[in-house]
Formats: C-alpha cells, structure tokens, sequence
C-alpha cells in the first residue's frame, strides 16, 4: 500500500518578521515607558550609582593630566560636602578629579597617587582624627587594586552605557530598586526620598531636608556610636596615633612633591554630640596639632576658620546640599589666600 505522505516539501509560508519585531519594540517602549513614569510619580528620580567602576574611570582620567590638575581624596564628608560645579565656576582652568570614596580613608588613594610618576597635580586629602588609626582602608584599598589590575577599555565603555543610563532613568536607581520599594510597601512604611544624588563626575550631595526628625536622629546615633562610651586613650597612645599618621601622610606627600605637585590635609566640619565625643577622645593640641606639626605639607583645621566652621551638619558628620557650594567657596578663598593652588587657576571669587 503507497504511503499517503507526499515526497515534496510544501514552501513555509512567510511570516510578518518586521511587524513582530516593531510590535515587540513599541510593546517594550511602552512598558519602560510606564514603569518609569511610576517611579517619578512617587518621587524616585535618576541618580547614578557610585561604584568602583565609576571610580576607575574618574581615576584613569589623570593619566595624563596636566599639573594644573587638582583632585579630592577622602571619605563621604568630601564626596558629599565639595561642590565640583561651584568649583568649576570659580576656577575653569584648574580640572578637578572627585575620588573620595565613601565610607573609606584616603590613605590607599593618596598612596596610589603618590606611586604614580606620572601625576604632578594637587591632591586635597580630607582626613580626621579617628581615620589615623589603622591607616590602610580595606574598601578604598580594593578599589585601587581593581582600577591597577582590571581597568580596561571594555568597561570605559561598560561605563559610560552603564551610567547614561541611570542619568536618564529612575527606575535604574538602585537606592530605591524595586525590590526596595515592595519590601517598604509589605512592611508598612511610607518610602522615604532618597536624600543622594550622584553624577557621572562623581559629584555628590546629600538634601537632609529630606530627612525626617526621627530618622534623622538615627543617623547621628549611627555617627556617634563608634565615639559614645569609649574609654579615653593616654597621653603616649594620643602621641602614637598624630606620630604614625604624620610619618605615613608625609611620605605619601613627599613623593608627590619631589614631582612638582601639593598635598593639602583638610579637616571637615563636624557639629553636636560627635564633635564633642572626638574631641574627648581626640584632643586638639595632643593630636591634630601634633599631627599637623609633623607633616611636611599642609593641613587645614575648619575650626581654625570662621568661614569654614559656621556650617551645621543635620546628622552631625555631613554637610547638607544646601550649604555646600558656600562651604566649597569658603574653602577655595582659604586655599587662595595661601596660595596653595596652582598658581594658573588663581582667580578672586569675589568677583563671581
């Protein structure tokens, strides 16, 4: 008996490939369309995400910098409380490069600076009193390994994408992702704003109007902890943490000297219960001035300076956004006035 099946091939017949693939695109617009207009209704709003890449990108900028380059090594208090566009408007000749890190020292960065023979530019080091002792920074320490050991051209592009985007879109900011937002919704709370906002520069703030009372308090407590309760060092222990600081910071400096360039310490403001606390446990005269007397650079104390110290620090360790350009003025008159910047960006910003 013949088999039925037919010993020729029926042609497939055309399928609407080009009308899938628009409708596909146009039905994908439109989610991220909707899903973005949600995140902005609640009041979500682009921000970038301050990571090691980022950071490495910002940091392969000074491969050939000119020596007029001046760059901020340091913690959160100058990555949030230094104002790079009133910097830029004060002084357009002088490049500024932000690598303070967050919750991290500025000893591995600096350190990184000053084995790098090709940097001749100034570098502003934001240091305190309780950050003396251990020096080496864990976090800053890996970031530093991560940009000499992994940096190459595939994540520059990876982060100039990357960042683009998160500039554009508010559901890409991963302070308030989505699952964030579900777990504040499960649990009952109102979603708080997010108070940051981070640029591709690296430029950061911090709005603690935003910020209410109680939370509020909770980050002082948060500040204090490490300060509150402690017992007070001795005399010897005092002169040993200003001593070993001093000695470590100077020969980071001198390297970078011995090139043409400056290192300047700088003291950010702290108010409240935490400033008291370091001072009972860090006296003035037996470590900062012990310590700033050791150095072979620079080192500005903002309680030396009117200008510098009239700000309030609403959880007690950060200037707020608001106060930030002023704070960022103060200190470049300041810088000015004893002429410790590039002799080519000196400018009078009065005149501003």
């Amino acid at each position: 008996m013949h088999s039925s099946t037919s010993n020729f091939s029926q042609p497939t017949p055309e399928q609407p490939w080009k009308t899938v693939w628009v409708a596909t695109l146009i039905l994908t617009l439109l989610l991220i369309a909707g899903v973005e207009a949600g995140y902005r209704r609640i009041g979500i709003k682009p921000s970038i995400s301050d990571v090691n890449d980022l950071w490495c990108f910002q940091r392969h900028t000074l491969h050939a910098a000119s020596p007029e380059t001046v760059v901020l090594a340091g913690s959160s208090r100058m990555h949030l409380g230094f104002s790079l566009d009133t910097w830029r408007k004060q002084l357009p000749d002088c490049p500024i490069v932000q690598l303070a890190i967050e919750g991290a020292q500025a000893a591995p960065v600096l350190e990184d600076l000053a084995r790098d023979e090709g940097f001749k530019g100034t570098v502003i080091c934001d240091v305190y009193e309780g950050g003396f002792a251990p020096l080496q920074d864990p976090l800053a320490g890996s970031w530093v390994e991560h940009y000499r050991g992994s940096w190459c051209w595939t994540r520059i592009l990876e982060t100039h994408l990357e960042a683009f985007a998160q500039s554009k879109l508010a559901f890409l900011n991963e302070r308030r992702s989505t699952d964030f937002i579900l777990k504040e919704k499960i649990l009952g709370r109102p979603l708080r704003p997010d108070i940051f906002q981070k640029n591709f520069d690296r430029e950061a703030s911090a709005d603690f109007s935003l910020v209410s009372a109680p939370d509020l308090k909770i980050e002082a407590d948060n500040w204090r902890r490490g300060y509150v309760g402690r017992p007070a060092y001795s005399p010897d222990q005092l002169a040993r943490i200003a001593d070993t600081a001093a000695a470590a910071y100077s020969e980071m400096a001198l390297k970078i000297e011995q090139r043409g360039g400056r290192v300047i310490f700088v003291r950010f403001p702290t108010t409240g219960i935490l400033r008291t606390e370091e001072n009972r446990l860090y006296p003035r005269t037996q470590v900062w001035d012990r310590f700033a007397k050791g150095l072979n650079a620079k080192a500005i104390h903002f309680d030396d300076y009117p200008e510098l110290r009239n700000f309030e620090c609403p959880d007690e360790s950060h200037i707020t956004r608001r106060d930030t350009p002023s704070f960022t003025l103060a200190l470049i008159q300041e810088l000015e006035r004893q002429q410790l910047l590039p002799q080519r960006s000196h400018k009078d910003p009065a005149r501003h």
